[in-house]
């Protein structure tokens, strides 16, 4: 089986978008069995994979909350930094920034975040935290709730908030502070994983933006995930779908269009047309197709990938070998060799070595 992968979309962007392409946040690791401090990339599936907050929760929140959602750079600040300045060292917080730093949406602020500046305190960190948050990754988002597209979830941001309070330094708060869920500076993996004080809400016939924070997000936009998504206008090619970016990395307009169910069509290269979340774009024969998602968990020993790259599940208390074995195998002990931090039963993988993570310790 053929599938759609995330590395075939976030291409496909870069080379519409060109340099100011939306990054491909989305990310996932091959294992339940161990946190890391950072996400190791995975293929996986664009349909189901990417970032698309869905409206299960729209009950809870309202439109026109442009004064609360205004607040949320600071709130999210306020978390993260108390969190940092509770349980990290210097070379913790440089590199909890480092990703900040290399992302061109932010290169007016490079100045004032770690290396180049030092945070003096907490207030210091907040503040030019906050600049950050409202840039990226929440701008998009912020701007949609404003249009009445999106719904703002305020007790999203709450627990949120508790749970980087209540994160034990080490491996839990690293946990936290990267949880693309809630205030984690890239984009959550999409299926279950969601930012959650966010629910789409346009559905099919209403004007759509993209939301740049991980492929899903840009490419179902403002649109509700499991009814639709953004049909970008390409005016090279009039009633086709086309990307959310043309090549001089500006966002396209576009009309939400309903999705694909199980068994419909399904395309991105030419005519864009996404299955709704939760399944997958299956591309085996000329026409894809919706298929629903291979997410069941796996024992070890059971083959994850396929000879097509496809994963086939969730390796639990183990890892997906990807480039050897393509099956589950045992998590590696401190002192090992390996290539990321899903491979290691202590989470962490610092200079190709399994070991206790030296990140925010305390």
């Amino acid at each position: 089986m053929k599938t759609m992968t995330v590395a075939t979309l976030s291409a496909a962007l870069a080379a519409a978008a060109c340099s100011s392409s939306p990054s491909d946040n989305t990310s996932a690791t091959a294992t339940s069995g161990a946190g890391g401090t950072s996400s190791g990339d995975t293929t996986m599936t664009a349909s189901s994979s990417s970032s698309d907050s869905t409206s299960a929760n729209a009950s809870t929140g309202s439109s026109g909350q442009g004064d609360e959602v205004d607040a949320l750079p600071e709130l999210a600040a306020k978390s993260v930094c108390g969190a940092l300045f509770r349980c990290c060292d210097d070379k913790s917080v440089t590199n909890f920034f480092a990703i900040m730093v290399a992302d061109e949406r932010l290169a007016g602020l490079a100045s004032s975040l770690p290396p180049s500046a030092t945070l003096a305190n907490e207030a210091a960190c907040v503040s030019v935290l906050s600049d950050v948050f409202a840039i990226a990754p929440f701008a998009d988002w912020m701007a949609a709730v404003k249009a009445g597209s999106v719904d703002y979830l305020p007790k999203a941001v709450e627990a949120c908030s508790a749970k980087l309070a209540s994160a034990a330094c080490g491996a839990p708060v690293a946990s936290a502070l990267y949880d693309g869920s809630c205030f984690g500076f890239s984009a959550p993996a999409g299926g279950v994983e969601q930012r959650t004080m966010f629910a789409r809400t346009d559905s099919v016939g209403a004007a759509c933006a993209p939301i740049r924070d991980g492929v899903g997000s840009t490419l179902y936009g403002s649109c509700d995930p499991t009814k639709a998504f953004c049909c970008y206008d390409d005016p090279a090619k009039p009633g086709v779908c086309g990307l959310p970016y043309d090549a001089e990395g500006k966002a396209r307009k576009g009309t939400c269009k309903a999705t694909s169910a199980l068994g419909g069509p399904c395309e991105f290269l030419k005519n864009v047309q996404l299955c709704k979340t939760g399944e997958t774009c299956e591309t085996s024969t000329n026409k894809g197709k919706c298929v629903a998602l291979n997410e069941g968990p796996l024992s070890l020993g059971a083959k994850c990938m396929d000879d097509s790259f496809n994963l086939l599940g969730v390796c639990v208390d183990s890892f997906c070998d990807l480039l050897g074995s393509k099956k589950c195998e045992a998590l590696k002990a401190d002192a090992a060799k390996c290539t990321g931090p899903d491979q290691c039963a202590s989470g962490s993988c610092e200079k190709g070595t399994c070991g206790a993570t030296t990140f925010c310790k305390g």
